[in-house]
């Protein structure tokens, strides 16, 4: 199976279950569904009501199912959906195109019941040697959204005979749309952690960046980005994903913490019976 074949989504969709502890008989929205097929996982693994948002209008074209509700509405602000819903929330390759990611988590968190798992998978982040999502024009000529601009790749295309070989649109479409703030929220890899960091009500499992392999990043390359600004480990954060748990009450604030401190204890104890035999 080639890298094109894969299907990311569904292995994401299937590591979001298993952190849920399954989804039979329960509740989970799709957060970017797209056309509809995104929601199809979670059915065929048993979801009892799958609910997908998207701000397109071509939502849920393509997948039909009885069990599956589709809300075409801005994940920034869930307006038609009550707090404490879902026992999974899952976001795929989405929130990198999203204008205000705080927004968009914190209601994220707002429609999670309590216990419920929150799976958000953001990428290629924009900063990253495809963050413009054209890799099958540019792969061979990393980052070139951030080295160049439009007019410059628009040239480069022609240069170099890079033409969208369905004939479907021009490569100044593409290009123009690549670029487009209004489809890219063009935020930096460290935003999302940030931003993951402050959620309230949140049992964080995971906040982290995935990184791509350094030797991309050539040192001509890098002597080219730095004066704008990018560091290395910007250039090459390519993933973010953040796993949480909703706190089921008051009491479960200790619960992340709860394991630091049983190591503190231990070692403490540790220290005592040194102190003792020594």
């Amino acid at each position: 199976m080639t890298a094109a074949e894969v299907n990311y989504n569904r292995i994401h969709a299937e590591r979001a279950v298993k952190e849920a502890g399954g989804i039979s008989g329960k509740k989970c929205i799709v957060i970017g569904c797209n056309t509809g097929k995104d929601c199809s996982s979670f059915i065929e693994m048993g979801a009892r009501e799958v609910h997908g948002v998207d701000i397109i209008d071509e939502i849920g074209g393509e997948y039909k199912d009885p069990h599956v509700t589709y809300f075409k509405m801005s994940a920034e602000n869930m307006v038609d959906i009550k707090d404490d819903q879902y026992d999974l929330v899952y976001c795929f390759a989405t929130m990198e195109h999203i204008p205000d990611i705080e927004a968009a988590f914190s209601e994220m968190v707002r429609v999670c019941r309590p216990g419920g798992i929150l799976y958000c998978v953001s990428a290629p982040l924009w900063n990253s040697r495809n963050g413009h999502h054209k890799s099958n024009f540019f792969d061979s000529y990393p980052w070139i959204h951030l080295r160049m601009d439009e007019r410059e790749i628009i040239a480069y295309c022609a240069a170099h005979g890079i033409a969208d070989t369905t004939g479907n649109l021009p490569m100044s479409v593409h290009i123009a749309y690549m670029l487009d703030a209004a489809y890219f929220n063009k935020q930096p890899a460290r935003k999302y952690v940030e931003t993951c960091a402050k959620l309230n009500k949140m049992i964080i499992i995971c906040n982290e960046l995935e990184f791509d392999d350094k030797k991309i990043l050539t040192p001509d390359i890098y002597q080219e980005l730095r004066p704008k600004g990018y560091t290395s480990e910007e250039l090459l954060a390519i993933v973010h994903t953040y796993i949480g748990r909703k706190n089921k009450g008051k009491h479960h604030f200790w619960l992340p913490v709860i394991p630091r401190l049983k190591r503190l204890l231990k070692k403490s104890v540790s220290l005592r019976k040194t102190v003792t035999t020594s």
